[in-house]
Parts: structure tokens; sequence; C-alpha cells
């Protein structure tokens, strides 16, 4: 018997721990169960029509329609799809098998049509998970009911980012950053929703007045890539324009966990500052490593870390560049609030989700 997951695309560019790595686990938790796991998703350009991916079978379809009729064979017992503009995800709710999908957004849909009929479709699955209290309350605020709903965001490597790191002081001569700065760092990919260009302007004002300080950029620059993130506007900057009229602006790419685990443990503050993101991973990373936080004010943040870190509104450089320097000024704040993420996101240990994610299977699974 199968267990099939659907996604717009697998493997996702970014690099993940394997605890991390939120459309394989699913399917790794079904293995444990006696399921033989499949990721389905569309055909893509430059991928083969069928591959192993990570050691999970991986299927391309030519089209939403020809993968959803593929969902009526008999020999599937359970179906977990994943995110809700992707069009075979929605689809499946039509399937009259155990279902469960997970949203990974809380923007319902860009029209009033596509609203209603996102919401028809999600209705009938078995299970809706959300990955923040504030996307479980949209979803239940537009008709969903709440035994449906489960809020179980996406799983972190606790024991991994929560792990101390020793000689600093070689790794930051390796990367080349000054030991003595004030040291911000911020990881994503930058997509034009994550507002790299406010947190470039916080950073020069706040530079302007702490000198001996630095700001760490890792991540894609996805900032013109109107191919793969069709909703976000244009850019006329790459990452390297942002930053090249300051030098204590340091872009190191994209890097492996093992090397972002090193950059966070070297460094004071932590930053994302994005209009839009329905969890935002590397928060939670941040958070396990004790990081002292600044955020954007938007909702997916707020009724998480509550008021363990310092926020602002996603395009406001000034109020951001004000964060830093009071979190430069008061390092009891710093450290206080470190501790509280820190203890905070230990429920989002993959053990813990993992737990959590396989009694629903078995819930479903017995219907």
């Amino acid at each position: 018997m199968k267990f099939i997951e659907i996604t717009n695309a697998y493997p996702k560019a970014s690099k993940l721990l394997e605890k991390e790595d939120f459309l394989r686990y699913p399917c790794l938790i079904a293995r444990e169960l006696g399921l033989e796991p499949e990721i389905w998703t569309l055909k893509r350009k430059g991928f083969p029509k069928e591959e192993i991916v990570n050691g999970i079978r991986v299927k391309r379809f030519h089209n939403s329609y020809s993968l959803f009729f593929s969902l009526f064979n008999k020999d599937i017992k359970l179906i977990h799809s994943f995110l809700r503009p992707c069009k075979p995800s929605l689809l499946a709710g039509l399937v009259n098998k155990p279902k469960i999908f997970t949203t990974v957004s809380y923007e319902i849909g860009s029209t009033k049509l596509i609203k209603i009929i996102s919401l028809f479709l999600l209705k009938r699955f078995d299970k809706v998970i959300c990955l923040t209290p504030y996307e479980l309350e949209i979803y239940k605020q537009n008709g969903i009911e709440p035994d449906k709903l489960l809020l179980l965001p996406f799983a972190i490597d606790y024991n991994f980012f929560s792990k101390r790191i020793k000689h600093k002081e070689d790794i930051m001569k390796r990367y080349g950053i000054n030991s003595n700065d004030f040291k911000v760092i911020t990881i994503a990919n930058f997509r034009s929703c994550k507002n790299l260009d406010t947190m470039v302007k916080a950073f020069q004002i706040f530079n302007r007045k702490i000198p001996n300080s630095t700001f760490i950029v890792i991540g894609q620059d996805r900032l013109k890539d109107k191919e793969t993130y069709k909703e976000q506007p244009p850019k006329n900057k790459s990452i390297l324009e942002l930053i090249k009229s300051n030098k204590k602006i340091v872009w190191l790419g994209e890097r492996s966990p093992h090397e972002i685990r090193e950059l966070l443990n070297i460094s004071d503050v932590y930053v994302l500052s994005s209009s839009i993101e329905a969890q935002g991973l590397t928060n939670y990373e941040a958070a396990a490593t004790g990081k002292a936080i600044c955020l954007s004010n938007i909702g997916s943040f707020t009724t998480v870390f509550k008021d363990y870190v310092l926020y602002h509104p996603p395009k406001d450089a000034k109020r951001l560049s004000e964060n830093f320097y009071l979190y430069y000024k008061n390092k009891k704040l710093r450290e206080a609030n470190g501790r509280k993420v820190k203890e905070l996101v230990k429920g989002w240990d993959y053990k813990i989700i993992k737990r959590k994610l396989k009694s629903l299977y078995e819930e479903l699974l017995k219907k």
C-alpha cells in the first residue's frame, strides 16, 4: 500500500538537514508505518519523469489532471498534500481516501473566486495542518471546521543547532570577520518579500553610529528570479548591488547547515524582515542557538515568538536600526531574549513533530 505526498516540486533548492526536510520526513514516517512512500509533483525542465531522490521515489506528471486521476489507484492508502496554491495538491481533496493538507500559507486566494474554490477543496480534507497560530486562526475564520485544523510547524533539528561551537576566533578568521565587531546576521533565500533592502538600510544607519559592526548575509540571491517566484515584484538590484557601498556587509552566499550553525554562533543578533512568511525555518534555527532576534511584526512571527524578540514593521529601516542599537547597548536583554527563544523552540524539535505527525497518520489509517 502506498503513501502519496503531493507538492509543487522536489527536491527543493535549499540545503536542509535530514530532520528538517519537511517533504522527506513525512515519507520516512509513512515507511515506518508499513507504507510505500512516493512524492508526486509536476514535470520540471531538466528533471526526469521518475527518479529516486534522498531515498524516496519522485514521480513527475505531465499536468495536474493526470496526477489527479492517478490518485484513484486502489493501492493508495493515505495522501498528504502540501502548499495551498499548488493545483494538484488541492485537487486531491476530491479523492475519497484519507487525506491531509499542509497549507504552508495564510493567503487563501489572490481573487475571490480562487478563495472560494480553495476553501471548498480544503474543507474536503480530513485534516488541515497550519504552521503557526496566526495561520490556523485565519483558516478558522474562513470556515474550516476547528476539529479539522491542526497546529503543527515544520520540524527543526534542535539538538544540532543548540550545540555550542568552540574555537569561535578560528571561525571568524576563516570568514574574514572582525572578532571585535558587533555582528548581525540574516539567513534566507532572498526573494523580494524578505526585504533585504530594508535590513541593509537599517544596518547602514546602525553602522554609522556603531562603526565596529558587521552584517552577515547568508543565502541565495533570488531578487530577480521571476521564473521561480512569479508573485514577487521586480527588483532592479542584486544582493551585490545592494551591499556594494558598505564593506561592513559580508555576503557569504548559500552555506551548508554546519556553516550556518557556526555563523549563528559567532553572531550577536539574528534578523529577518519578511512581509510574508508561512513559518520562517531559519528563525527557529537561530532561536535554537540562543540568539537575540529582530523580526518584522507579521502575524506568523508575533503569534509564535510573543514578546521574546524585538519587532519592527517589515519595511521600517529606522525602527529596525533602533532595535539593533537597543540590543547593542543592552547585553542583559540580548542574553535574556536568547534564553527565552531557545527554550521556546524545544517544542519544534524533530522528535516531537515526528511523534505528532505519526500519530495523525495512524489515526487516519484506522478509518
